[in-house]
């Protein structure tokens, strides 16, 4: 994988951390998430965008031409700043976690959004 998929900062914004081209990237989406409350937390990356979300909606993009990397293990950690960091975790739950292997929509973000709200009943 070679990324730490996104975090909550000290300002509340949500951050996007990516290793492309085997040199690790960030960027602040813009967007705070409310603590205490269920938000849907997302990235996309096409190989030259990252574009970040918060409940379906679009945050702040970064631009890096290059290829996810990660040679290290584990190969996949959910809920860490970085994999050389392990024991700094986030700290609230995960739910409805996914990981896909195509690029998606801002449409596909904000209907999973929808759908998990819906589910969850918030």
């Amino acid at each position: 994988v070679g990324y730490s998929l996104l975090r909550i900062v000290t300002t509340g914004n949500l951050t996007a951390y990516l290793n492309v081209a085997g040199t690790y990237r960030s960027v602040d989406s813009g967007i705070a998430v409310a603590a205490n409350i269920w938000s849907l937390c997302g990235l996309t990356f096409d190989g030259t965008i990252v574009r970040t979300y918060v409940n379906g909606v679009a945050g702040a993009t970064g631009s890096w031409t290059g290829s996810i990397t990660y040679s290290g293990s584990p190969s996949l950690v959910i809920g860490v700043k970085k994999l050389q960091s392990l024991g700094n975790y986030a700290n609230g739950g995960i739910a409805l976690e996914r990981v896909l292997n195509a690029v998606q929509s801002g449409a596909f973000m904000t209907d999973k959004y929808q759908q998990g709200s819906q589910l969850l009943g918030v």
